[in-house]
């Protein structure tokens, strides 16, 4: 399946690699801040794509599916527990009910990372890879009347752009946390300590903007009105 020009040993490597690294993406999503723990595990496996020697577009897409199954079979366990334990669906055909789900909505992931094939490694690859990441999660919540689970905005609760997720809506969030994992990977290059500056003041700033947030709501007290209902005497 994978491309013959690397080594197969490589090829397993990079594709167990891709997988883990897509449980621990999903896995992370149910963790408490796991906004801000995604970001740097997709700055991996963005590290993996731009590292892969293969010239193959069959062989990007391989791995890119590869990545996705990983991400959804975790993220989509609940799945399992729908059909077997109260569908009564036998064990084997749930699992791969599960599975089969997952690896259709991870050809989306798998065409998104194409941006990262094409432009190969640019100042507009980081910009390229969040729009086409927007747009193949737009294409997953729409055709076949949709399958929008979780997506990278849904983290953003517990994220560094959960204060401006009223204004920017989840595809917003999804290109801003695409494109900031990309950016957080180029912090090795000189050039760019400007944006690593200015992206770690911005983080700053939505974290303690959240934090605050959730303060002023957590310390709220709870409002209780005692209905009355009316009522005749004769």
């Amino acid at each position: 399946m994978f491309d013959q020009h690397l080594p197969t040993k490589e090829q397993g490597t990079k594709a167990a690699t891709l997988f883990v690294l897509g449980a621990l993406i999903a896995i992370a999503a149910e963790l408490p801040y796991g906004g801000w723990i995604q970001i740097p595990l997709l700055s991996l496996v963005w590290l993996s794509f731009v590292n892969t020697r293969s010239e193959s577009f069959l062989s990007h897409f391989i791995l890119g599916l590869v990545f996705g199954v990983g991400y959804f079979v975790v993220g989509l366990w609940w799945l399992y527990i729908s059909m077997h334990d109260v569908g009564g669906m036998s064990s084997p055909l749930a699992c791969m009910g599960v599975f089969l789900l997952s690896s259709y909505v991870a050809i989306y992931f798998s065409v998104a990372t194409f941006s990262l094939r094409l432009l190969k490694f640019s100042s507009l690859t980081g910009l390229f890879l969040a729009a086409s990441w927007v747009i193949s999660e737009y294409l997953r919540g729409e055709i076949f009347t949709g399958f929008p689970w979780m997506g990278f905005a849904e983290t953003q609760v517990s994220g560094p752009f959960f204060s401006i997720a009223p204004y920017l809506g989840g595809l917003g969030c999804t290109f801003l946390t695409v494109y900031t994992s990309w950016q957080l990977l180029q912090l090795k290059r000189l050039h760019l300590l400007a944006v690593a500056t200015t992206e770690e003041a911005f983080f700053i700033e939505c974290f303690i903007t959240s934090a605050n947030y959730h303060n002023h709501n957590s310390c709220k007290p709870l409002e209780f009105h005692k209905a009355h209902r009316n009522t005749t005497k004769d």
